[in-house]
């Protein structure tokens, strides 16, 4: 009897493997048949995207124009890390480039024969846009004006516009991942040397990068993903939706994973910055001695030439309400080489004080009133104070040791003297600077007003000029001045010349150098250099006229740092500081050398003969700039107990970013929290659902414990197996009234059974179907393929 119920048993159990098997085989077949309807499904929708033109201009293309952000991002932060090495025009029209084709791109961001033309007309209105903001481009609407604009400033259209063919190439070219990958590590190596090897900081950029690069790569996925199975995307937004959370999450844990690290100083330094900390060395640019040397403020200008590399390390910041050049010593004997030194009397006065002048303009002539504030950036010495046109007053804010001021009325010089060598660590400086009007220049400057060489010993060291310099060079300056008669219109003449008719390099080629002196090489001979030979040839040239010239060395303005943080020009002064104006970084890069010519009632006055350099215009204060001067120290003490934290702000994200990050985190934490309670809750809240974490079970091992957390689930839900009662035996008794739930409960048990009982292999197609067949036990009213 027993032999028989074993036998019917196991011939039981055959028959509901087999039904088992039936029924898997089964939903194989539909998923199959379904996927096949699916691939037509979008082969021909694929087919009708492309024949649809209408697709092309209106259809979302969100991928497309996630990744027109995320490239217009990166190329903004490469633009705002070459503001130092950049004119600020050059940054401007760029900028300008960027807006523009972000626009176009987000208009049609899958036509692209529709960009590339819109393209060319935007990078001529940006570079035409920036000229007018930085008065580049002539104003006159004539054919010859426009001719004569664009051969001046042509190369900028050309800069602008590889920028910009740049741009399309990534939009167009970058299509899989490993290609962002490789622009990302580029970028990280490039900035990582600028990082180190300049005194650039730039880590905000390298954030912004990592970020819209993250960006970038999660739409190109989608686009590859959406390609290849366009029917599983087609009004859908959830994957999207999920890429954009895993995104956010992503960058916020990188922002407080940043932000939270402790602050520590390097234990070891490069040899680079080692060596920069250790000093500079020799400087070249605003006067000259060493030949291959590197950009800075010189130390002795008695032989002028050579080549030199540019250095972008910063010396000063400059608070001044005006932009201008910052003027510090200046030279009159020149030797046929460079120029000497030659110090005039010199008093001691106090800070604060009026400073006297020798040589002063007219009194009733309009004035503008310059405050400035100077910090330095470096440790090195200098034997003068800078600042802006003809110095009033000055007060040394900060010093380590104790100096000695001396002012040279002669040429407006503030000297400073200090035993060991310092240098004030920051200064206020108050300039005078004369409204020039060229009408009234020129009618002030006529023939006759200044004395000829040798007849009066105030004016003999201005015409100064040794045997060396040649006839060519006087006739020369006769020539280009034999049609006027004043010496305004002499010197606009020769700076016109010296900056239109010669190449600005800074390593000239000086095997062309056949003359003895500087000046008469450069002008016949070499037709290339930097400053020290425009400005040498100017000075000279006016001198041999009879004009009273000396030569000037200082600094150019230098980049506005609101420009460095992003800024446009029309917004320069806004931002607020100690006296209410912009802040000028000046580097050893911005070294440089001028001319300043006499012209009787307006004093002296500067020129600018080099190409690329441009004086600012002064213009009389307003009434609000005025009220601003007149409480600068009020200012300036409010300020000052705030600098630690201003310094500190520059130095780190905005506040608001690390907030947000942090609080994102937070979000995501506990909603990932409460997402792991409602799968414990899928199952019963059995323990046996955190074995299922590793990775170590088996195909098998999987299915089996699958199914005992479904019975989990089921206890949970109140369908409990009686004593002695198998799976099989407690579905038939629970779900006789539910259809659903009870086919989907057949095919969870059928394949426990052969997980359990059987010895075929399993695989990944066996788990997944367990899994689905899961879900549509817990929903039945769904259909999960």
């Amino acid at each position: 009897m027993g032999l028989v119920r074993s036998k019917e048993s196991r011939e039981s159990f055959d028959r509901s493997q087999h039904q088992a098997q039936q029924e898997m085989h089964k939903v194989k077949h539909q998923v199959n048949s379904e996927e096949a309807r699916y691939n037509k499904q979008a082969n021909e929708y694929s087919a009708e995207r492309k024949k649809s033109w209408k697709h092309a201009f209106f259809a979302l293309h969100w991928e497309k124009r996630l990744i027109a952000v995320c490239i217009y991002l990166i190329m903004s932060q490469w633009t705002t890390a070459l503001i130092p090495y950049w004119y600020e025009e050059t940054i401007e029209m760029t900028r300008k480039m960027l807006d523009g084709v972000l626009v176009l791109t987000l208009l049609f961001p899958a036509v692209a024969w529709v960009r590339l033309l819109a393209g060319i007309f935007v990078v001529i209105w940006s570079v035409r846009a920036g000229g007018h903001a930085y008065e580049l481009w002539d104003s006159v609407a004539s054919y010859e004006g426009v001719r004569n604009s664009f051969s001046d400033y042509h190369p900028y259209v050309w800069l602008v516009g590889l920028i910009w063919c740049t741009y399309e190439i990534f939009n167009q070219t970058v299509r899989w991942t490993w290609h962002v990958m490789i622009l990302l590590v580029i970028q990280f190596i490039v900035f990582g040397a600028l990082d180190s090897f300049t005194a650039d900081e730039l880590w905000d950029q390298v954030a912004w990068l990592t970020g819209a690069s993250l960006v970038w790569l999660i739409a190109v996925h989608f686009r590859s993903i959406s390609r290849r199975f366009p029917h599983m995307w087609r009004g859908s937004v959830r994957y999207p939706i999920q890429m954009l959370i895993s995104a956010v999450v992503l960058i916020s844990l990188i922002v407080t994973s940043g932000v939270s690290m402790p602050r520590v100083q390097p234990i070891l330094q490069d040899p680079y910055t080692t060596w920069v900390n250790g000093g500079y060395g020799d400087g070249i640019g605003g006067g000259t001695s060493q030949a291959n040397a590197t950009s800075g403020y010189s130390r002795t200008d008695q032989e002028l030439g050579g080549g030199f590399t540019l250095d972008f390390t910063p010396v000063m910041n400059v608070t001044s309400d005006v932009r201008g050049y910052w003027r510090g010593e200046t030279k009159f004997t020149y030797n046929g080489d460079g120029w000497e030194d030659s110090v005039s009397q010199l008093d001691e006065p106090l800070p604060n004080e009026q400073l006297s002048l020798d040589m002063r303009p007219d009194e009733l002539l309009p004035k503008r009133r310059i405050e400035q504030k100077i910090e330095m950036l470096n440790e090195e010495t200098y034997q003068v104070l800078f600042g802006m046109g003809t110095i009033t007053s000055y007060e040394i804010i900060s010093s380590e040791q104790q100096g000695t001021v001396r002012w040279g009325a002669r040429d407006a010089e503030l000297w400073y003297y200090s035993k060991p060598e310092s240098y004030p660590k920051a200064y206020n400086i108050v300039s005078e600077s004369v409204i020039l009007e060229p009408d009234l220049a020129i009618q002030a400057t006529k023939d006759g007003s200044t004395p000829e060489y040798g007849l009066d010993q105030n004016w003999d060291p201005y015409l100064q000029l040794p045997d060396t310099v040649s006839a060519r060079v006087k006739n020369l300056a006769y020539d280009l001045t034999r049609d006027v008669e004043n010496d305004y219109e002499r010197a606009v003449l020769i700076e016109k010349y010296l900056r239109e008719e010669f190449f600005y390099t800074t390593k000239p080629d000086l095997s062309k150098k056949k003359s003895e002196d500087f000046v008469d090489s450069f002008l016949f001979e070499m037709r290339e250099g930097y400053c020290d030979y425009y400005s040498s040839s100017m000075a000279v040239m006016l001198r041999s006229l009879g004009v009273p010239t000396r030569w000037v060395k200082g600094y150019a303005p230098g980049t506005n740092t609101y420009m460095m943080d992003g800024g446009r020009p029309d917004q320069m002064n806004s931002p607020a500081d100690d006296l209410g104006s912009a802040t000028y970084r000046v580097t050893n890069a911005d070294a440089h050398s001028w001319v300043e010519v006499w012209l009787d009632e307006y004093g002296w006055v500067a020129f600018e003969p080099t190409p690329g350099f441009n004086l600012p215009i002064i213009s009389e204060d307003t009434d609000s700039e005025k009220e601003q001067a007149q409480e600068p120290e009020l200012k300036q003490e409010e300020s000052k107990p705030d600098e630690q934290k201003k310094e500190e702000s520059e130095a780190s994200l905005p506040a608001w970013v690390e907030k947000a990050a942090q609080i994102i985190i937070m979000l995501s934490a506990a909603a990932a929290l409460a997402y792991m309670l409602f799968r414990w809750s899928q199952v019963g809240f059995s323990l046996r659902w955190f074995r299922l974490l590793s990775k170590k079970l088996s195909m098998r091992e999987r299915i089996i414990l699958e199914t005992e957390m479904w019975l989990s689930y089921c206890r949970m839900k109140g369908w409990r197996r009686a004593k002695g009662e198998t799976v099989r035996e407690m579905v038939a008794r629970s779900f006789t009234q539910d259809d659903n739930r009870r086919h989907a409960a057949e095919q969870i048990v059928a394949a426990f059974e052969e997980a359990k009982y059987s010895g075929r292999e399993l695989n990944e197609e066996d788990w997944q179907q367990l899994k689905n067949a899961v879900r549509r036990f817990k929903h039945p009213r769904s259909t999960v393929l």
